[in-house]
């Protein structure tokens, strides 16, 4: 439902539409303006379907990042580095963590005017990495995993400042970000 109003000689208009965030735009010179640029972005709206997953309303923190590890960063090459970070997240909220692994394919490449392989022309049509939900398990043997221990106490030690903080962003609903 869009609503439109004068403020400062300019027309405004405001799209509401139950499932996605409120839009608005000023500046318009007459209402005429502001109505038809309403229905064609309220179309846009209305026709884009709901929203993925929970909503904006009932989706945490630590689940959005979780759905986005598994629609974008499977895709990309710091594929592991995002996922020590979403991970930290995940853990706080009380999830099981993710391990990529590294699979064949991702790219394929474009031909050229000539008819050649162009890297200029590739396109990542396959996930680079696959994504499974493993809790951290000790892989070395007992003496160097006493010797990792040392160093994981003082990460922890490092974390324990931020990781309240980190546990109330990771429960806390999406929309309130935004």
């Amino acid at each position: 439902m869009a609503s439109y109003f004068k403020q400062s000689g300019a027309w405004c208009a405001r799209i509401r539409v139950k499932g996605h965030p409120e839009l608005s735009k000023s500046a318009f010179r007459t209402k005429q303006d502001a109505q038809a640029w309403a229905n064609v972005e309220e179309g846009k709206l209305r026709n884009s379907g709901a929203s993925q997953g929970l909503g904006p309303t009932k989706t945490t923190l630590a689940t959005g990042l979780l759905s986005y590890a598994r629609q974008v960063t499977a895709y990309q090459a710091g594929c592991k580095q995002a996922l020590t970070k979403i991970s930290k997240y995940l853990r706080a909220c009380g999830m099981v963590p993710l391990r990529a692994t590294k699979v064949a394919g991702g790219r394929e490449f474009g031909l050229d005017a000539d008819g050649n392989l162009d890297a200029k022309l590739q396109k990542v049509t396959k996930p680079r990495f696959e994504l499974n939900e493993e809790p951290v398990s000790a892989v070395f043997e007992a003496k160097q995993q006493s010797a990792f221990a040392t160093r994981a106490a003082k990460n922890e030690q490092r974390d324990a400042k931020v990781q309240p903080l980190r546990v109330m962003l990771a429960r806390k609903p999406k929309h309130c970000y935004s």
